[in-house]
């Protein structure tokens, strides 16, 4: 039989590693790219405070220059002394390893090169062995052929193990020793520097006496001061950086380009607060069937998102708390009417305009699609201003029909709400009631335009992008009035009442929603330093319970705005050129006449064509109403507006057959009416007369609501004689 002959096991290695090598050419470039593209980093806020950290796979990457040299000279002498000489392979290495392996009949050190160690860590986690071991041979000869020396130690400094499932020395340098890898002492550069060797067995925080060991050998053989000190101090585990996680979450689903440190807008301290908030507000209305709110706040002075709050409890899975209530749209109720009231006074039209709340109006052409009024009335002749204040549903209806749905849509499109996709034909005038979906953060940004006296900016989210380009969606003047009318506390009190949450002790413009199933429950309102957006209610759409936008989301609402402007009053809404005060007849809107009763100051635009004197009242006889008013003005109060000769003593609110509701979410001491009557000249002695029992000598005093059915009049003394009023019948509902 023929002598086989044999081949030194080098000479195989060696015809093996030239073959891969060749073979390694073919490797593309993306694979070096690949060592820095997954990189963690943080999300801060305005301040540089850590939000979060994000790690995708591997750790924060430092360039070679900013690591610190102790760590380079510690990491080249633990891990491939002759890293500057050889070409990937190091084969004195190699012959050390396996003459230790013989003598001691174990694996003693691998004789792995740093370039090897690269080439393993590209090629993934495979089965040990001779193979693997070429493999990484190969790919390491190719490497060295591909890059310079500074560039493979700097990829290995920034992939290599570090324990903890932590890569990279920077991600290691922060977490052990709370500092950048250029700030390393020798003693940390040391320990640092031996724990790739077995990132299990070398665990700093365990205190490890074989780390310590390792450690002291290797700073024993380096020579410069400091690597011969005694151990370092290794920090306790940091703290979980996991703070305004919606936010968080929903920056970086907007974030664009390579990852990076996010520096955001986000004041963390306010949004700790606010969390406190939301969580305090949802525990106390539990018992309403509410179990979550959000929260947005945007800085009205650069557009940016100051506060951000998702739900009552990210880590509560009961009430689905990773859901972000501020991001998820639903409908919004009537917080969408101002918009509508804003294209008909962009027409020139006087916020004392009348609109007919009325059931029917011949000729209409809104006929077909009708809602109700919140109290199930119909209030007549109404003021845009009243209208908007008190959030009828029918005058909100009868505004858009000066205008249509196809003008409101694309308006609101203007303003930001990018979630109204569908054609005008399928929100119909419904629109202006709010059946589309939007949400909480598409309402401030497009409230904040408002503020911002009609100018419609994006909001910001991160501190380093510039304010994004500008739209107009209103005029000043026209931004100005619905400002005006939303902090008009008078104009919301027929509905709300005078002592109604959102009623703030500074100007503040707000508007509540609630959707008619009470599903979700919105305010939303600015002042000039901020704009709010407040939305209440269950991710389930289960419906809440004896809460409306204004005791549901407006107690909160009105929480948000004081802490936002503790200690400090924010300045009052500037009112814009080209508007011209003139006095109306609150009942009319029209410019008075000699013979109105009362008088208010409205705002025009300048120029704008102006109705004549107001026709409503005439000298010695009642008040004359348009023809479409009729029938309404019998039912109502047929005495007032049919034949009460003027001067007469009546009482002027509440009228008949009024209905107020308790909000059992408020203060109970907060729920009042203010009362008031028309007084003919030298009356004397006023008394007002509640139930059969004189309750007040005020001209106007306030009542607490109380529940059950109510009659009231006033008497006084007329010319000598006393009078007293008709009575007026009004129910209170708890």
């Amino acid at each position: 039989m023929p002598r086989r002959r044999l081949i030194p096991p080098w000479a195989r290695w060696a015809a093996a590693a030239a073959v891969l090598a060749a073979a390694g050419r073919l490797l593309p470039p993306l694979e070096f790219r690949q060592l820095r593209a997954d990189r963690a980093f943080r999300v801060l806020d305005r301040g540089g405070a850590t939000l979060r950290v994000v790690r995708r796979d591997r750790g924060f990457y430092a360039p070679l220059d900013y690591v610190s040299p102790h760590l380079i000279a510690a990491t080249l002498r633990s891990e491939d002394r002759r890293f500057r000489w050889h070409c990937g392979v190091d084969p004195l290495a190699l012959a050390r390893a396996a003459l230790q392996r013989a003598r001691a009949g174990r694996v003693v050190s691998g004789g792995s090169t740093i370039t090897m160690q690269l080439a393993r860590i590209m090629l993934g986690p495979r089965p040990r062995g001779a193979h693997a071991k070429l493999q990484e041979a190969a790919l390491a000869l190719y490497i060295e052929w591909r890059l310079p020396k500074a560039a493979i130690l700097e990829y290995y400094l920034n992939n290599a193990p570090y324990g903890r499932n932590l890569r990279g020395c920077e991600t290691a340098s922060l977490d052990y020793f709370g500092c950048r890898a250029r700030e390393l002492t020798p003693a940390q550069a040391s320990l640092l520097a031996v724990i790739p060797r077995n990132p299990r067995l070398y665990d700093p925080r365990l205190g490890s006496v074989r780390l310590e060991a390792a450690r002291s050998r290797l700073a024993a053989g380096l020579r410069g001061a400091g690597f011969a000190a005694a151990p370092p101090q290794v920090r306790p585990r940091p703290p979980w950086e996991f703070h305004a996680p919606h936010f968080c979450d929903w920056a970086l689903a907007r974030a664009a380009g390579p990852p990076g440190d996010l520096r955001t807008t986000l004041d963390a301290a306010l949004t700790g607060e606010l969390e406190l908030h939301v969580r305090a507000y949802v525990h106390k209305l539990s018992g309403c069937g509410i179990t979550n709110a959000a929260v947005v706040v945007i800085d009205n002075r650069d557009v940016s998102v100051a506060a951000l709050v998702g739900s009552a409890g990210y880590f509560n899975p009961a009430i689905s708390g990773q859901c972000n209530g501020a991001a998820s749209p639903r409908q919004p109720g009537s917080a969408l009417k101002p918009f509508t009231y804003g294209l008909a006074l962009e027409r020139g039209l006087p916020a004392s305009y009348l609109l007919p709340d009325l059931d029917a109006v011949e000729g209409a052409p809104s006929e077909k699609f009708l809602p109700r009024n919140y109290d199930e009335r119909c209030h007549g002749p109404v003021r845009m201003r009243t209208a908007l204040g008190c959030s009828y549903n029918v005058a909100a209806v009868r505004a858009l029909e000066l205008t249509g749905t196809a003008e409101l849509l694309e308006r609101l499109r203007s303003a930001g709400f990018a979630g109204l996709r569908r054609g005008p034909q399928h929100y119909g005038p419904g629109l202006t009631l709010g059946n589309g979906e939007v949400t909480l953060v598409e309402l401030a940004r497009a409230y904040a335009a408002l503020a911002r006296g009609g100018v419609y900016r994006p909001e910001r989210f991160l501190a380093d992008t510039p304010e994004p380009e500008s739209a107009r969606v209103f005029s000043p003047q026209v931004a100005y009035l619905l400002a005006h009318i939303m902090a008009d506390r008078s104009a919301r009190a027929p509905a709300f009442g005078e002592c109604s949450p959102i009623d703030l002790p500074f100007p503040c413009a707000a508007k509540t929603g609630t959707t008619k199933d009470y599903k979700d429950n919105w305010t939303v309102g600015f002042t000039t330093d901020y704009t709010v957006g407040v939305w209440v209610g269950n991710f389930d759409g289960t419906p809440m319970h004896g809460v409306s936008g204004v005791s549901g989301a407006g107690p909160l609402f009105r929480d948000v705005m004081l802490a936002l402007h503790r200690g400090r009053r924010p300045a009052a809404f500037a009112r814009p050129g080209g508007l011209e005060a003139v006095r109306v007849c609150p009942l009319s809107g029209d410019p008075v006449s000699p013979h109105c009763p009362d008088a208010m100051t409205e705002y025009f635009l300048a120029g704008a064509a102006r109705p004549g004197p107001c026709a409503f009242h005439g000298p010695g006889r009642a008040i004359t109403v348009p023809p479409q008013y009729g029938d309404w003005a019998r039912r109502r109060d047929p005495a007032a507006y049919e034949s009460a000769p003027r001067g007469e003593l009546r009482v002027m609110f509440p009228s008949e057959a009024d209905v107020f509701r308790i909000d059992p979410g408020r203060d109970a001491a907060a729920q009042a009416i203010r009362l008031r009557a028309a007084v003919p000249g030298g009356a004397a002695g006023l008394r007002w007369m509640l139930d059969g029992r004189e309750y007040s000598r005020d001209a106007s005093p306030s009542w607490r609501l109380a529940p059950g059915e109510h009659v009231l009049y006033v008497a006084a003394t007329v010319a000598g004689r006393p009078v007293r009023s008709r009575p007026v019948r009004f129910l209170v509902q708890s």
